[in-house]
């Protein structure tokens, strides 16, 4: 029996408000979704306060965490072997200094105390990319101070929306870059990037504590270094290059291959990242820095030229 043209309009604008409004569900319950945090991140979930978890599994930290990663997912290098080690390298930290479960016994402000990892832990269960922007948080609050990072921060995500919104109108089937345009449409505020960095800067301040001989040991090496993290004019292209550069290098050398680099950026997350690979350091003078780092294999090092020529 032949169906008349206005039943079959009738059911394609059926089916497109329902994949319509699949999407806007599917885009509402994206910040909702929480994964299992790696095996190497496992012992966080036992020390962090309940308080804190929450906020990380559930909160605002936890919001941030999944669209930052969505945002960059795809323009970030594949660095599992760094994610690994750095969760290892955080299990360790928080081993050596109080968390705030040992002082939630402290009443309504005990929740409040100790070392805090909400980021690290809302990261952890949101996916590798959500992992390497706490990362990039961490190196921005190393050399800036918080306005500026957080400002920083601003200029990133909106130039990335651009570029996916610029993108989109050049593809012949946007449908093909779905995942992209899902998280261009996620709203990030200041306030919800100004808790990233805040929280980032209270890791680093406890990390530094815990790993004082050789934080001390490398911003010696950092603060003398005579080259820019790089040398690109604009802000976004700086700061992506910086933040996959540092992150290429060191997956590589923590999966034991040396590296050789003639910028700053690289030394940069040796230093907000906690981890310690043996170094050669070319500048004013030639040093060999022995870290002895139990991440990196015995005899691995980073070169770094650190002088202009």
């Amino acid at each position: 029996m032949a169906l008349s043209f206005g039943k079959v309009s009738g059911a394609i604008a059926a089916m497109h408000n329902e994949t319509t409004a699949a999407l806007v569900n599917l885009n509402a319950d994206f910040t909702l979704i929480k994964l299992e945090a790696p095996a190497e991140y496992s012992a966080l979930g036992n020390t962090i306060s309940t308080k804190r978890k929450t906020d990380a599994e559930e909160g605002t930290l936890h919001r941030t965490a999944r669209r930052l990663g969505a945002l960059f997912k795809d323009v970030l290098p594949s660095t599992d072997e760094l994610c690994r080690a750095y969760g290892t390298r955080v299990s360790e930290i928080c081993s050596m200094l109080p968390t705030t479960t040992t002082q939630e016994h402290l009443g309504i402000f005990g929740s409040h105390l100790g070392l805090d990892i909400t980021s690290i832990w809302a990261a952890a269960t949101s996916g590798s990319a959500a992992i390497q922007a706490h990362l990039l948080a961490c190196m921005l609050a190393r050399i800036f101070p918080n306005q500026e990072a957080i400002s920083l921060w601003v200029e990133l995500v909106e130039k990335r929306k651009e570029w996916i919104r610029v993108k989109q109108g050049n593809t012949l089937y946007s449908s093909d870059h779905h995942n992209e345009i899902m998280a261009s449409q996620q709203d990030i505020s200041r306030s919800d990037l100004a808790t990233w960095d805040s929280n980032a800067r209270a890791w680093l301040q406890s990390a530094d504590q815990a790993k004082q001989r050789q934080h001390i040991q490398t911003m010696l090496i950092l603060n003398n270094a005579s080259v820019p993290v790089n040398s690109e004019p604009q802000t976004y292209d700086s700061l992506m290059k910086a933040w996959t550069t540092a992150l290429e290098a060191m997956n590589f050398l923590v999966k034991g291959i040396p590296q050789r680099v003639q910028d700053s950026a690289t030394l940069l997350a040796v230093s907000s990242w906690h981890l310690y690979p043996d170094m050669i350091v070319h500048g004013t003078t030639h040093a060999d820095v022995r870290q002895q780092d139990p991440l990196f294999p015995t005899g691995l090092f980073l070169t770094l030229g650190l002088q202009h020529v």
